[in-house]
This record gives structure tokens, C-alpha cells and sequence, in this order.
């Protein structure tokens, strides 16, 4: 997803993502556990609505005024956020436990475009 680019101090309406409701609930399922095909099911449900949010963020915040970055989502199955975070950030020496029944985790990653 293409996000614009805003200063800090940016004043700020009604957050954009309020006006696609249905993105809202995509990616807010994605934040939960899930499975490899839920996390298959949920990513073609995303690409169904990239074309509203980016039209919206175009009428809203025009690319000539505005620099762009891009959320990227990438699933890992099979690990918990915790142990992700915890292998990658802690080296593995954090405090989290394995999750039992742990499914897998979708980590957003902000770049400049």
C-alpha cells in the first residue's frame, strides 16, 4: 500500500482508512494470528480494495504535493510476533515463550518509495 508522506505536525481529519471499511477490517485481521491460507485469503482480499486506497489517498494528498512511502506486509508462518521480535531484535536471548498452537504473524514494513 502506498502511504503519503506528512510532517509530524501534520493536523489531521478523519483518518483515511475510516472511509474503506472493509479495508479497515482487512487489515485489522491481519494483525491477528492466522494461518498461511487465512493470511492467502486475506492478501487477495487486500488487492480487491488497493485501487479505492489509492485513489483515496491520490484525491486526498496528491502525489505532486505529497512524497509517497509503502507498507509492505509480509507474512512468517509458523511464529508467534513475540518470537519473531524476540529472534530478531533479542537474538534470541528475550523472555518469550513459544506459543503453543502458534499459527503465524504479519509484520508491516514502512519504506521510503
Amino acid at each position: 500500500l502506498q502511504l503519503p508522506q506528512l510532517p509530524l505536525d501534520a493536523k489531521l481529519g478523519t483518518p483515511l482508512i475510516d472511509q474503506l471499511p472493509a479495508l479497515k477490517e482487512i487489515l485489522a485481521q491481519l494483525a491477528l494470528p492466522c494461518t498461511p491460507e487465512q493470511a492467502s485469503t486475506l492478501a487477495q482480499q487486500l488487492a480487491v480494495h488497493q485501487d479505492q486506497w489509492q485513489a483515496l489517498v491520490e484525491g486526498t494528498y496528491p502525489e505532486a504535493e505529497h512524497e509517497r512511502c509503502r507498507l509492505e506486509l509480509v507474512f512468517f508462518p509458523g511464529v508467534s510476533t513475540n518470537e519473531l521480535l524476540e529472534e530478531g531484535c533479542a537474538g534470541g536471548q528475550g523472555t518469550a515463550r513459544s506459543s503453543a498452537g502458534a499459527t503465524g504473524c504479519c509484520i508491516g514494513l514502512l519504506s521510503e518509495q
